[in-house]
């Protein structure tokens, strides 16, 4: 049996910590990467890269120094090995239940800032295991 996918929408809400949510890259169900910057749209699937490098958002030059997936362990996010990639972010499916995400060091007019995925990917069990898809305001009003 393959595993559940299930997309967790973060678009108002911050993870909390030092990456700061964008929702002009997000995560597609298959663990894969859809950058929307402008007019311009790039996806990839859950082997490939995409590069970003001097791309003109508004006044602004977007430029991806490094891109890494994270697993939350509690309230706080682990690196996952082998996903850390320099001037590209990359798809990733993972082989473990658990929420995941992208963060990224992005150079913006010459600044750099922490960046992380608009949303998350959740991989559930078994269908019996699954859990269920819901916006981080519903999880954070039942904290």
């Amino acid at each position: 049996m393959w595993p559940i996918v299930l997309l967790l929408a973060l678009s108002t809400v911050s993870f909390a910590d030092e990456y700061t949510p964008v929702d002009w890259i997000t995560l597609t169900e298959d663990g894969g990467i859809k950058a929307q910057v402008g007019a311009l749209s790039l996806s990839t699937g859950n082997t490939e890269c995409l590069e970003i490098k001097d791309v003109k958002l508004g006044i602004a030059t977007y430029s991806v120094v490094t891109s890494k997936w994270q697993k939350r362990e509690g309230d706080e996010w682990a690196d996952v090995d082998g996903t850390e990639h320099a001037g590209q972010v990359c798809g990733f499916m993972p082989s473990e239940p658990g929420e995941y995400r992208l963060v990224m060091e992005v150079d913006v007019s010459g600044l750099k800032q922490k960046l992380a995925s608009g949303n998350t990917l959740i991989i559930a069990g078994e269908p019996e295991t699954a859990i269920e898809a819901t916006t981080w305001g519903f999880i954070k009003a039942r904290m």
